[in-house]
């Protein structure tokens, strides 16, 4: 039996406005997102992980899937997702998730 070890330890940092823009088109690849809506996501998104930008696209999927069957995709659906993720859920699944901790506070 061998013993496993971790010699390095890799930090990952933050994404950047850019960064998560890329990722907002990414996860909401098949959703109709205009430049507009994924600048604001990015924008709103500022201070939070990778997994969190996931998780907060497959929630606006949903809330637009609830609202008209996915034919559109509004700041209402940001809203949500982010109030699913940072108040509703607790702060426990904000930190978990990679939520700001000003996001979280608020």
């Amino acid at each position: 039996m061998t013993a496993d070890r971790i010699d390095q330890a890799i930090e990952v940092p933050l994404p950047d406005e850019a960064g998560r823009g890329k990722l907002v088109r990414l996860y909401g690849k098949g959703l109709p997102l205009e430049d507009a809506f994924i600048a604001e996501a990015a924008r709103r998104s500022d201070g939070t992980s990778c997994a969190f930008v996931k998780e907060s696209m497959r929630r606006l999927a949903q809330a637009s899937i609830a609202r008209d069957g996915e034919t559109s995709v509004i700041s209402a659906d940001i809203d949500e997702a982010l109030d699913d993720m940072l108040f509703s859920g607790g702060r426990l699944n904000a930190q978990l998730l990679g939520g700001a901790q000003a996001m979280a506070a608020r």
